[in-house]
């Protein structure tokens, strides 16, 4: 199964007028203001229909987008206010049409994007958080049960460390340390319930790159299981009570009374202090503090809280929160992070975006940066697939996401600094070590991580308009350009010689294009609409270079299963290309 999310480079949808007023106020001397139309779609090569979750995110000032709309999308797809989930694949391809309004801004060689600073502020934060540490979280595999995978902070180097079809593994917890992770496993046949995760199968602890994985306990036990600093023992939350187990005997080593907490326990970092969800207070689903010496409670934040995690000093917490008197989302308002000091003095907002509840913030290890995940469903959809995961500097904090008109209203003072879309998970953490040496974890062959599409635009007046979209071959997002870097690398690549490489044309058939290596000057080298396919000649090209003349295989469009005879076989062209081609 394949889920990709797209994050398209281009302005949440807007009223074309807004649209318009904006895009002509940035236009200054020497640039031009110009419109087309886009299409985007997904699910063309899905064996099987797939959840696949499409996202819209700011991204430059020099572009943005009116008149959106579904294309080919069926009832129960949702698209909508940039954020949308659809099932497309088995022959069923969803996508969204769209005006893409671009100020372009002309060059020596070619016209670009008008880039303002803040479009290369998600480059710079990818860079600065590339090399701190790895993030662990639960995602769908390829055959469809959930593994534990980790990535780098800023979504590339993606390895599944479980790899268990047989099973959903899920809810991963570094240790304090890094070198430990514990998570739950269950039977594939199950299905991960949002707010009992932590009771459902059984506890599993591993090394942190998922080596030497071993049960503890039966299913069933060890509930909300979190690590003490150390990482010799576990704090566990049951009806029963909260229990301190000994890792290396599974001995109880000290008890105390639950006080109402009834879910998602975690261990402080200095070890003085538990914290979880109660149903005490005075009010149902609070944040709430426990001394792990004394079992003595206090409320941190009351009334529809979840997802509670420590900052490095102890001293705070950052939790979901959905403040009542919402009226977005029918009235029932939607979840967002905030933070508060441990007593519950104060409180503050880090994230909010009407459209999507926020859930399972994480503060790094150095105390700098926030991570979290949400989505449209409750509880951030584990019974379906999850949703892309977030970083952002908290220093930035507080961040509004999309339009948000009223959430803007209620928080004047929030920014729009960047929050990079890292991949559809569930339940992240985030450790700065680097995982322990020992057999290496498993690369992921799985085609369902994030995939940036930059919408790139390349059009002087004398080569028509050209989109291409623009991403790493292996789907590792530190590979993918922003649009200050495609507009610099543009001119850069013009003049480097040429691509081949074959196409659906109009006419159905499959024909053999030539193009500069920056999208420009697309050209066809066969023009066969009897020919149902032509494959290209990169890899004869690879093996030996051929001047002017390449190998290449067709076959008849109507006759792929016909006898041989009835075939066009192997052939060899000349084509016809530019004096300065060189392959």
């Amino acid at each position: 199964m394949r889920r990709w999310v797209f994050a398209l480079s281009v302005l949440w949808f807007t009223s074309a007028a807004a649209v318009t007023e904006s895009l002509r106020a940035q236009t200054t001397a020497g640039a031009e203001l110009r419109s087309f139309g886009v299409r985007l779609s997904w699910g063309h090569r899905s064996p099987q229909a797939a959840p696949w979750f499409v996202r819209l995110v700011p991204a430059a000032n020099g572009m943005q987008i009116q008149d959106a709309a579904g294309w080919n999308l069926e009832e129960s797809d949702k698209l909508a206010d940039g954020i949308g989930r659809t099932t497309a694949g088995a022959g069923d391809v969803d996508g969204v049409e769209f005006t893409l309004n671009l100020v372009l801004v002309a060059g020596a060689a070619d016209a670009a994007v008008a880039v303002p600073p803040t479009a290369s502020a998600d480059r710079t934060l990818a860079d600065e958080v590339r090399a701190k540490g790895w993030i662990a979280y639960a995602a769908r595999a390829d055959k469809g049960d959930w593994d534990i995978f980790v990535c780098r902070p800023d979504g590339s180097h993606i390895r599944n460390l479980t790899g268990t079809p047989e099973h959903n593994e899920f809810s991963p917890q570094f240790s304090r340390d890094g070198r430990r992770l514990l998570y739950r496993r269950m039977p594939r046949t199950e299905t991960i319930d949002g707010n009992h995760y932590g009771t459902q199968g059984e506890l599993v602890l591993a090394n942190s790159d998922g080596t030497q994985p071993q049960v503890f306990g039966a299913e069933g036990e060890y509930t909300w299981a979190s690590w003490s600093p150390d990482g010799k023992l576990l704090a566990c939350l049951s009806i029963k009570g909260i229990m301190f187990i000994d890792v290396a005997t599974q001995q109880v080593v000290r008890k105390w009374e639950r006080k109402g907490f009834f879910q998602q326990l975690t261990w402080s970092p200095d070890g003085r202090w538990l914290s979880g969800v109660a149903n005490s207070f005075g009010a149902g689903w609070s944040t709430a503090r426990m001394d792990a010496e004394t079992g003595a409670a206090n409320a941190v934040n009351c009334v529809d809280c979840c997802t509670p995690d420590w900052f490095p000093d102890s001293q705070h917490l950052v939790f979901s929160w959905r403040p009542p008197g919402q009226a977005a989302n029918n009235g029932n308002g939607w979840t967002q992070l905030w933070m508060a000091d441990a007593e519950g003095r104060s409180r503050r907002l880090l994230y909010a975006e009407d459209g999507r509840h926020v859930y399972g913030g994480h503060v790094s290890p150095d105390g700098k940066y926030l991570l979290f995940t949400g989505n449209m469903q409750e509880d951030g959809d584990p019974n379906r697939a999850g949703a892309p995961m977030g970083l952002m500097r908290l220093r930035d904090a507080p961040l509004i996401g999309g339009a948000s008109r009223e959430l803007r209203k209620l928080h004047p003072g929030a920014g729009d600094r960047p929050v990079l879309t890292l991949p559809v998970g569930w339940e992240p953490c985030w450790t700065v070590s680097e995982l322990p040496a020992g057999k290496p974890a498993r690369s992921s062959s799985r085609r369902s991580e994030p995939r940036t599409i930059l919408i790139s635009a390349q059009a002087p007046a004398n080569r028509g308009t050209g989109f291409q979209p623009v991403g790493s071959r292996d789907g590792r997002l530190d590979a993918y350009p922003t649009l200050s870097d495609a507009s610099r690398l543009a001119p850069e690549l013009h003049s480097l010689g040429w691509l081949a490489f074959s196409a659906k044309t109009e006419q159905g058939d499959w024909d053999l294009f030539l193009m500069r290596p920056d999208g420009t000057d697309r050209q066809p080298l066969t023009n066969t609409p009897r020919i149902a396919a032509v494959t290209p000649p990169c890899a004869a090209m690879r093996a030996k270079r051929y001047g002017n003349v390449f190998p290449m295989r067709r076959w008849g469009r109507d006759s792929i299963s016909a006898p041989a005879g009835n075939r066009i076989g192997p052939a060899t062209i000349s084509a016809r290309r530019p004096p300065d081609l060189s392959l």
